[in-house]
């Protein structure tokens, strides 16, 4: 695992598989292929996405299930708080 891993957030644990891939955290679980590519999030026994990669490792975007992306960053942050926030 990378050493700039984070490995808590709040009281909530991250963990990581030996490739740095982050395969738990925030009460979900990642799942990633042998191309270390997203394939799956789960939320215990909900399956909340699930992706599929063509040739060129690009994901499918009709694979998104109920996924979004957001990117939030504010420019009055203080220092120490959060300045992105990742939704997958």
């Amino acid at each position: 695992m990378p050493s700039y891993s984070l490995h808590q957030v709040g009281s909530g644990k991250l963990t990581y598989d030996v490739n740095g891939n982050l395969t738990s955290g925030g009460g979900n679980a990642y799942t990633w292929d042998a191309r270390n590519q997203l394939t799956m999030i789960t939320s215990g026994r909900t399956t909340i996405g699930s992706f599929s990669y063509d040739a060129f490792g690009r994901r499918d975007p009709a694979a998104f299930g109920k996924i979004t992306s957001t990117r939030d960053l504010q420019d009055d942050q203080r220092e120490g708080q959060l300045a992105l926030k990742f939704y997958f």
